[in-house]
């Protein structure tokens, strides 16, 4: 038998005994989170005149690689070196080598012992620490009306921008009141980025091709349409809003400042600050002229830009290069940070008094309430590296009238920019993303004999091609049998990231789970342990808004979104039913109207004709929104569970699963062309092929192999269940329509119109899909999707999308009343706000005959506080009042204004 071994494309010198022991494994049956590929165990190599040309004089601890890459010339051991080992011409393993150790043997005998890994292996190592914003791709596209409404009718467009309630519609535009009618712009559509593209450009990056008809999937329902929300980090709100919180300003008489010098306290920088005294712009009143220092009013990536210009005296006695270094100081609360620096070289050959020109650049993201000032640091004598600071300048350098300073939001990527979709991507890792999504839909990843990567979900990755392989069988050797061999824990937790937003908060508090959870128990009572399947993805709850279902995404309320989780979802358009909505031209009253939305979602769709899949694990504890014009929320049983995962582990955690471990005479042919895809028949029973652990080309013994015994689990067949009352938690009959009954029998659904409740019988449940935790409660009929955690409610007829979360005792009205965590007052006179009631505070003033004042609180130690007023009708005229009682707002229509309070201002959105 002949063995060749091949390294970087050099043939080895290798002789016929070569001991080369071969591992191959599926892509880990049962965690795949386990990046498993075909490897050797070490391989000595003996020292020859070809061998030793390969690898060079590494042999020798004097000798220096000359070369960062591979084999040009030297052969590198920080770098893989592509290898193939062979038998009689058949492939026994493709892929990459790492030379372990080099051993010198007496008489000067060399013998390099290396290990050989497949090149599955080489795939995930190409994505380690790599981020996805660092694909290579450099494909653009643009920020602007006419683009993202193309994309809605474009499901092919890599970047889509679905409707998420952002906090940024509205039925005002431009002073003007449209009417109670849903308006968005640009501002309310950010990128989302398709997750089909992505993966496409990882897996080109590293250099593989690929065969996936999971993955190429055509735009139906499933993957193709599965899409990543982008940062929105990176974008702004209009230019207007950026103009009026520039700041500029500049000196208008000279002055001289220190230099503290190196290896000082932070603090003491920022104590002997430049100052620019005169404000040239400040509309947001952020800088002080007196003191130099600029206090952030919104949080958001900024620009900050100075220069200093002047003349800087030394001791005449140096007449060598100084470097003069400025910085940009930040202080939050006692923390004082360099935030960057930038230096000149001055030549003080030619005398003591030098003229110098010193700019700063820094672009980064700056909090509200965070303090600037920009400070001379050190001179620093470039010869000696010595600080002379105080020795050649005495601690002052002159800024004359040209100096000037300039801050302004950084809108990163403003209407009507081009952008790089790469660098709109969420902060997540080439090897997290991939592996996200293959925990997502349980995914096998292999190498075909071509070398293009399979990747399929398990139940497609196995085929029914039979091998029959009892011939082979060692029956000189044990036949092991181990019942549930593979089940390795009692219980198995799948879960998504939680998101930032309140829909998303509010459902781990009251369930525990991060939305999208699913959590599967197996009967056996001799394992103990949890296996968790964690995503690096958010899945967000979804409610209805202005008649459509959407997700809620996190806003500060005042000047941005906050980028929290990469949340992943389903994109499709979907009908308005009747919610029709406007698309308004940037800065003008001219609109689209539309009849069907961008709708994004857990759902691959949210009509009437029922969704087919479904990102969650499992049907979740309850949902704050039900199918549009029906009675009842129509949701698919093809979760991610039962699509993806349940036959895999219902195989390995049934009382009847076996694995086998036995021994198999296996030839160098069997280990070229083996394929963990196809069934292995052996003794009158199927098996799926785990690992062949430790074969041996020399043929000298037999191979240990480990199996699977087939136990077929049918797949979950496809179908929409209509969720309409609390099954199986009235009575054995059901309920009545007005208490539900109250046994916990497992009787046919309850008769509550569709309505869910539980804990105590005393509410009483009129309106459709409506989830009650607690007593007392009454919602009336025509109304729907109502969810109530608290006691003594009430929700008056034909309303919809009422959440009251930790509220009791109130009267509802109105419909898409959200009230959470008890920030929630109706008042009939005035009121002042003490900045204690938690933020977002809600105050609703109702059909009153006499005006109400509303004082603020200070805003010393009440920066960030929220404040919403709702004004429900009009006879009346609302006055908002800064602390001290004077006038700020006047709200004299029925509508609804925010007030956000920063360290120096209010601002009202």
């Amino acid at each position: 038998m002949r063995n060749e071994l091949f390294i970087g494309g050099f043939s080895v010198d290798t002789i016929e005994t070569l001991d080369i022991s071969i591992t191959k494994s599926v892509y880990s049956i049962v965690d795949p989170s386990k990046r498993q590929s075909d490897y050797s165990k070490t391989v000595a190599i003996a020292g020859s005149k070809n061998n030793d040309n390969i690898f060079k004089s590494l042999f020798d601890v004097n000798f220096s690689i000359r070369n960062t890459d591979q084999l040009n010339p030297d052969f590198n051991p920080s770098i893989k070196a592509s290898c193939i080992y062979l038998q009689d011409s058949n492939v026994q393993i493709d892929g990459y080598c790492q030379l372990n150790e080099i051993v010198i043997l007496e008489n000067n005998k060399v013998i390099y012992n290396i290990t050989i890994y497949g090149k599955s292996r080489d795939f995930f190592a190409k994505l380690t620490n790599k981020n996805i914003n660092e694909i290579s791709s450099t494909e653009d596209t643009t920020w602007d009306d006419a683009t993202i409404q193309a994309t809605w009718s474009d499901i092919t467009s890599i970047v889509q921008y679905p409707m998420l309630d952002k906090g940024l519609s509205f039925d005002w535009r431009n002073g003007s009141y449209q009417g109670a009618i849903h308006g968005t712009d640009f501002n309310c559509f950010k990128p989302w980025v398709k997750v089909q593209w992505l993966l496409q450009q990882i897996i080109l990056d590293a250099g593989f091709e690929y065969q996936s008809s999971f993955i190429d999937d055509a735009p139906v329902d499933n993957f193709g349409r599965l899409i990543l929300e982008g940062d929105v980090k990176q974008f702004q709100l209009e230019q207007s809003a950026i103009t009026g919180t520039n700041i500029g300003a500049n000196r208008t008489s000279n002055a001289a400042f220190s230099v503290s010098g190196r290896g000082v306290a932070n603090s003491t920088y920022y104590n002997n600050n430049i100052i620019y005294n005169n404000e040239i712009l400040d509309v947001a009143n952020q800088y002080n002229p007196t003191t130099g220092t600029v206090t952030i009013g919104n949080s958001s990536y900024w620009n900050v830009f100075n220069t200093v210009v002047g003349t800087i005296t030394g001791n005449p006695a140096f007449t060598g290069v100084g470097a003069l270094t400025m910085g940009l100081i930040k202080k939050v609360g006692s923390v004082y940070t360099i935030v960057k620096t930038n230096s000149i070289m001055i030549n003080f050959a030619t005398g003591p008094s030098q003229p110098y020109l010193l700019n700063l650049l820094a672009s980064t993201y700056l909090n509200s309430g965070d303090e600037l000032r920009w400070a001379f640091i050190s001179l620093i004598d470039i010869a000696t590296n010595t600080d002379l600071s105080t020795t050649v300048i005495t601690n002052v350098v002159s800024v004359s009238t040209n100096t000037q300073a300039y801050l302004t939001l950084n809108g990163q990527i403003t209407y009507g920019d081009d952008y790089e979709i790469r660098n709109v991507l969420p902060d997540i890792t080439q090897t997290n993303f991939f592996m996200g999504i293959v925990k997502m839909f349980n995914l096998y990843v292999d190498v075909l004999p071509n070398g293009k990567l399979i990747i399929e979900p398990r139940d497609s990755y196995f085929l029914d091609d039979t091998i029959d392989w009892t011939y082979k069988l060692d029956v000189s050797k044990d036949f092991k049998i181990k019942p549930q061999g593979l089940l390795e824990n009692k219980k198995i937790f799948c879960q998504y990231l939680t998101n930032g937003d309140d829909f998303s908060k509010v459902y781990e508090i009251s369930t525990g789970f991060a939305f999208g959870y699913k959590t599967k128990i197996f009967d056996n009572e001799f394992v103990k342990d949890t296996k968790k399947i964690e995503l690096p993805f958010a899945l967000v709850p979804m409610n209805l808004n202005y008649g459509k279902v959407m997700m809620s995404t996190r806003y500060d309320g005042g000047s941005k979104e906050q980028a929290d989780k990469p949340i992943i979802a389903f994109i499709r358009d979907q009908p308005t039913n009747g919610n029709d909505w406007r698309y308004y031209a940037v800065g003008s009253l001219s609109y689209t109207s539309y009849s069907t939305y961008p709708y994004a979602g857990h759902l691959s769709k949210v009509t009437a004709d029922n969704s087919t899949y479904d990102l969650c694990f499992d049907r979740q504890a309850y949902y704050q929104w039900q199918t549009p014009l029906q009675t009842y929320l129509a949701l698919p049983n093809q979760t991610l569970w039962n699509s993806y995962h349940y036959r895999q582990w219902e195989e390995i955690g049934d009382k009847d699963s076996k694995l086998v471990e036995a021994y198999f005479n296996l030839n160098n042919y069997d280990i070229t062309s083996v394929s963990f895809r196809n069934i292995y028949w052996v003794k009158n029973a199927a098996y799926r092929l785990l690992e062949i652990s430790d074969y041996n080309p020399n043929g000298n013994t037999t191979t240990l192999v480990k199996l699977l015994k087939l136990n077929f689990a049918n797949p979950i067949t496809a179908t929409t269940n209509n969720t309409e009352g609390g099954g199986g938690q009235g009575g054995t009959t059901g309920g009545t329509i007005d208490t539900g009954g109250s046994g916990n029998g497992t009787g046919a659904i309850s008769e509550v119109l569709g309505g869910i409740f539980k804990y105590n019988a005393n509410n009483t449940v009129r309106s459709n899909g409506s989830l009650i935790l607690g007593g007392n409660n009454q919602t009336e009929n025509g109304g729907h999707t109502h969810i109530i955690a608290g006691s003594g409610n009430y929700i008056s007829d034909n309303l919809y999308g009422v959440v009251l979360i930790g509220a009791n005792n109130k009267v509802i009205e109105g419909n898409n009343v959200n009230i959470i965590t008890q920030n929630y007052l109706d008042i009939t006179a005035n009121y002042v706000v003490k900045g204690n009631e938690g933020s977002p505070f809600h105050l609703v003033v109702g059909n009153l005959t006499g005006n109400i004042d509303i004082n603020l609180p200070a805003l010393t130690d009440n920066a960030g506080f929220i404040i919403h007023v709702h004004k429900t009708a009009a006879p009346h005229t609302i006055h908002i009042k800064d602390s001290v009682g004077a006038t700020i707002d006047t709200i004299n229509t029925a509508e609804t204004k925010n007030y956000l309070l920063t360290n120096t201002h209010i601002i009202q959105y």
